[in-house]
């Protein structure tokens, strides 16, 4: 998850507040009441994971599974159970091994419930000794510490949920929807901050710019789907024979332009000709722009130059051809 959502997030992709409260809760019933273990049992499709525990007597660690079936269900009753003359035996699943847990002559199952209705897990007890009566003085603490973790995770997940929605929103607002690159308000931003960061290194900056030839007759004689076609080819051809570090963006129209950092005249020179040959290949004629910006220069004064540069080169071609897919 992207940004401040980051601060939230575990390792395992679970909630970090939820993780320390489960965590905490399980630290305090294990000096409270005495059990040989307390656990987080974590709910799956086909097991019940230890996401927390505390162990003093069977060996039992985190990520060790009971594996549940419709015919095999959870073997623990929900509540206080204490049994003086039978002992149970669990067996965890390790890896491609088996633990055993024995013997087992008391339990505390507590299920955790979410605000939707949904289990999360639940809140266990092993005991190796049975139980006395004072142990069900737990099930009221149990229940508390739940609904408190599952309603810090509501939170959690609201606040996430709404981050992911704002930057999407933020996302969809900088895109341009037909060729996904940058549009022009998203190509404005990220130029601004590469020539930030770029002239704290005292590195060259390029612009170039990109117009398709004879768009306008393209689009009147084949229609405005050829048209999109011949742009979403062109975008593709751009992402693919761009470095990394350069910013494309479509600026409106069948305008393009590329932002080049930490190069040299003929570095961009190679650029140009690379990207001419590789859209030609794809039977699309464009004329192309350049603009070195100064120290002094703005992104909207470098923008002019090359695309002046670029209509210059435009209008110097003796016989522009419509573009025609091969």
């Amino acid at each position: 998850m992207p940004g401040v959502s980051k601060s939230l997030i575990t390792g395992s992709g679970s909630f970090l507040p939820t993780d320390n409260g489960l965590a905490h809760a399980i630290s305090v019933l294990s000096e409270t009441w005495i059990c040989s273990a307390w656990m987080v049992l974590r709910q799956a499709e086909d097991a019940w994971i230890v996401s927390h525990v505390e162990d003093r007597h069977y060996g039992l660690e985190e990520g060790d599974t009971i594996e549940v079936s419709p015919e095999r269900p959870f073997p623990l009753e929900e509540g206080v159970v204490s049994d003086r003359y039978h002992d149970m035996v669990l067996t965890f699943k390790r890896g491609d091994g088996e633990l055993r847990i024995e013997p087992v002559r008391g339990h505390v199952v507590h299920r955790i419930i979410m605000q939707d209705g949904l289990t999360y897990g639940a809140v266990v007890g092993l005991s190796s000794e049975p139980l006395n009566a004072s142990v069900s003085r737990s099930l009221p603490m149990i229940s508390l510490l739940s609904e408190l973790i599952m309603s810090t995770h509501s939170v959690c997940a609201d606040f996430v949920e709404a981050t992911r929605r704002h930057r999407q929103a933020e996302t969809d607002a900088c895109a341009d929807a037909l060729t996904t690159l940058l549009n022009r308000r998203g190509w404005q931003r990220q130029v601004s901050l590469e020539l930030s960061r770029q002239r704290r290194h005292m590195r060259n900056i390029f612009i170039i710019m990109i117009d398709v030839d004879n768009f306008k007759t393209l689009n009147d004689t084949k229609g405005h789907a050829y048209g999109d076609l011949v742009l979403q080819k062109l975008a593709h051809c751009l992402k693919a024979n761009v470095r990394e570090s350069d910013v494309v963006a479509r600026l409106g129209g069948d305008e393009f332009a590329i932002l080049v950092c930490d190069t040299d005249n003929d570095g961009v020179t190679t650029m140009i000709k690379g990207l001419d040959a590789g859209l030609k290949k794809q039977g699309i004629e464009c004329s192309f722009g350049r603009a070195e910006l100064g120290e002094d220069d703005t992104w909207e004064s470098g923008l002019q130059i090359a695309d002046q540069d670029m209509y210059a080169c435009k209008f110097s071609k003796k016989s522009v051809s419509p573009v025609i897919s091969r």
